[in-house]
């Protein structure tokens, strides 16, 4: 349900109410030879109410102030006992301006005031600015202080997936008695260090500054650059925390008092004919807990070497957060006419860091990485009439499997898709 009501008290004057509200069930379970492996029950409602008033003061400045409430509850049993409902309730301010000093020139200023009934209040103010050199290029920058309250995932989560090798994901507030039951019960091989790092959940507070451009040579290509840093109070992370019996793992999350990520974006996208398309992005990144980079300048951070002695790690050896790729790329082809189309999917990934293989609670080039990989993914369909489409794909071509680090990631998987539209709008 969506409701809006839009009221013009003049033609530099109006207000809009929105209301938005959902009631998510669902009920899964997945049978192997007739046992039950896998069962997941879910109950989300998630209630919006907001209202936005908009003044015009001329074609040069305007501004927007809102004010807005979120009521929100979850029951599953992948939150303890299916029984339990965990709700949350938001309160939140806005504002924003919008001047046009000069014609070329658009500057955007603004704030938000969110009051978390699960945490403290949080003012997160924001400036940004654009620049339209010419009509082919344009520049753009940012600034601005965000907040991130921890989720009911992140909070309580527990999960484990049978289905794809037995993981385990526990929310912060469940991860060590959960994980001190399997103990007790013989059901752990082993512990890492994140795992004593786990406690109470606080909400990350991040400042983001980005500056990028956009060219368009001509209405065929558009080419996207940006550089962004973040420095995060807080940093909620995925930790691997410890190892099932089986060697399945189990995760959980924590915070990172201080962090940072930084790095390279690029886009380009080409239309090489009306029916044929190319796109292709690369992300560059690089991260770290600053709080480890002052102990390992500090010299108070050892590894083992080839002999497997202990010494003092290098600041070159360090690697930064776990489980972030340094390099990460995709490629698109698109074709399509009246009647048919098809696409070509490459995404890629470089290796990134799962396991503090030395126990320095840190991690660098002597721990455990996943491997680099590329997945190839095929589409193909035809329209048949304005009402009915069929669609037959193929995922991860290459059937590239890794259960331990990739669990949610299929096998070569092929599907089929009907689409029928009953209503046609009539042009």
């Amino acid at each position: 349900m969506n409701p809006v009501i839009t009221h013009l008290f003049s033609n530099k004057l109006k207000s809009t109410l929105r209301l938005y509200a959902t009631n998510y069930n669902a009920d899964q379970s997945l049978n192997t030879s007739g046992k039950s492996i896998y069962d997941d029950k879910l109950n989300h409602q998630f209630l919006r109410a907001e209202n936005q008033t908009d003044y015009y003061l001329n074609d040069k400045v305007c501004f927007n102030a809102g004010v807005g409430m979120v009521q929100e509850g979850v029951k599953s049993n992948r939150y303890e006992l299916n029984s339990t409902r965990r709700t949350n309730n938001i309160a939140y301010v806005f504002a924003q301006t919008e001047i046009k000093p000069i014609e070329k020139l658009t500057i955007i200023a603004g704030f938000r005031y969110d009051n978390n009934q699960l945490f403290a209040a949080a003012f997160s103010p924001k400036i940004a600015a654009m620049l339209k050199a010419n009509d082919h290029l344009k520049f753009n920058a940012s600034i601005g202080r965000g907040f991130k309250a921890p989720d009911f995932r992140q909070l309580y989560l527990n999960f484990t997936n049978t289905a794809a090798g037995g993981y385990s994901v526990f929310g912060a507030l469940e991860a060590q008695k959960q994980i001190e039951f399997l103990q007790s019960i013989g059901q752990i091989s082993s512990i890492e260090s994140d795992y004593y790092r786990l406690k109470e959940l606080h909400p990350e507070y991040a400042t983001g500054i980005n500056l990028g451009l956009q060219y368009n040579p001509n209405a065929a290509v558009q080419f996207d650059f940006s550089l962004f840093r973040n420095d995060v109070e807080n940093l909620i992370d995925t930790r691997l925390v410890a190892y099932h019996k089986s060697g399945a793992q189990i995760f959980s999350y924590l915070n990172l008092k201080n962090a940072y990520t930084q790095g390279i974006e690029t886009q380009l996208n080409v239309k090489i004919t009306p029916q044929i398309a190319v796109a292709a992005g690369y992300q560059y990144l690089l991260t770290a807990d600053k709080d480890q980079i002052k102990e390992i300048k500090a010299g108070k951070i050892y590894t083992i070497d080839a002999s497997g002695f202990a010494r003092l790690m290098r600041l070159d050896e360090y690697i930064g957060l776990p489980n972030r790729s340094k390099h990460m790329a995709n490629f698109k082809f698109t074709y399509e006419n009246e009647n048919y189309f098809t696409n070509l999917r490459v995404l890629f990934r470089s290796k990134w860091a799962v396991s503090d293989k030395d126990g320095n609670g840190l991690y660098n080039t002597n721990d455990a990485f996943a491997n680099a990989f590329a997945q190839i993914n095929f589409a193909a369909g035809k329209q048949f009439s304005k009402q009915f489409r069929a669609q037959v794909g193929c995922d991860n071509i290459g059937n590239y499997v890794d259960i331990a680090n990739l669990p949610n990631l299929a096998g070569r998987t092929f599907y089929t898709t009907l689409t029928y539209q009953f209503n046609q709008k009539k042009k």
